[in-house]
């Protein structure tokens, strides 16, 4: 029948696209007298309502155009990025405390209940992405830029280059991950790598930051600005990953769930839902951050198009 209102829409002079869904085959035929249209490195529409040929292994499409997706050839050397092996395990995600100080030790109430999750072996970048590495990708197109000025801007501080790259959008972080073959992490394995098997609040322990665990505004430690990664030898987690508590938070693959643990994912993947809208979760709390928010099982929500100073990137496999 579909095929018969096709033919009488052609006769009638009509303009119909013949990609609507309801057919055995996924071909996309082009709107009658139409000729369509699709240079080379366009991925867009071809003018006639179907799509034109997908990019070619390597590239993906951003705004209607064949871009850079994988480093290697003409999308850049691969940097050397330090990965950690995390071993496959079980552990109690978010805050677990007795009822008579849940208020004062978890805070909100977006970190329960306490549960189980069994989380697959992975690999984890020891470091967050400095503005060095993030500018390598960048320089290939597969990124884009941070355009945000001011003194804790670190994309466009030339003296800022071994600090973590901030002001990136959610899919910024993403198109940086999957530029070096990697991903963003799950909350779950994120929080796994932060606090390891024990029940710990912190990376290295239960005690609160000092300036030799973390680059945080406790003890006015961060002086409002990231530090250079890697140069907190007190603050390593469980795994050995450095500046997982402060310097900058760092997005995650989840989608927002505000309202708690409840119905969250136990095998370690990220929680996400259909037509989740652009909210996304980044954890470890940034150079800012006090006691609660630097907190392993802490979390926090923002759109993945907006940006601040004190939220980056890392990077799992």
């Amino acid at each position: 029948m579909k095929r018969i209102a096709l033919l009488i829409a052609v006769l009638a002079g009509l303009s119909v696209s013949a990609c609507e869904d309801g057919g055995p085959s996924d071909e996309c035929v082009p709107e009658p007298m139409c000729t369509p249209e699709c240079p080379e490195g366009y991925c867009g529409d071809d003018g006639c309502g179907c799509p034109c040929p997908a990019c070619p292994a390597g590239l993906k499409c951003r705004d209607q155009q064949c871009v850079c997706g994988i480093c290697g050839g003409d999308c850049g050397e691969c940097p050397e990025i330090e990965w950690i092996s995390v071993e496959q395990g079980t552990f109690s995600m978010g805050c677990k405390a007795d009822a008579a100080n849940v208020d004062k030790i978890c805070g909100t109430p977006d970190v329960l209940p306490p549960h189980d999750v069994s989380v697959p072996a992975f690999e984890i970048a020891r470091f967050e992405t400095t503005a060095a590495l993030y500018a390598q990708c960048v320089a290939t197109g597969a990124c884009l830029a941070s355009n945000t000025l001011g003194s804790s801007a670190t994309g466009n501080n030339p003296n800022l280059r071994d600090h973590p790259i901030n002001h990136v959008k959610w899919f910024d972080a993403e198109a940086f991950c999957m530029w070096i073959g990697g991903r963003l992490g799950s909350e779950a394995e994120w929080e796994y790598a932060a606090r390891g098997t024990d029940g710990r609040y912190y990376p290295w322990g239960f005690a609160g930051p000092t300036c030799r665990t973390a680059w945080t505004g406790v003890d006015g430690c961060s002086i409002n600005m990231t530090h250079p990664v890697g140069t907190m030898p007190g603050g390593k987690s469980p795994w050995g990953v450095d500046d997982m508590a402060g310097n900058v938070a760092e997005w995650v693959a989840d989608h927002c769930h505000t309202e708690g643990y409840q119905g969250a994912p136990a095998d370690g993947s990220a929680w996400t839902k259909e037509g989740g809208g652009l909210c996304r979760v980044f954890r470890g709390g940034g150079f800012g951050a006090g006691l609660e928010e630097a907190r392993s099982f802490n979390r926090e929500f923002m759109s993945g198009d907006l940006t601040f100073k004190d939220v980056g990137i890392r990077c799992f496999r």
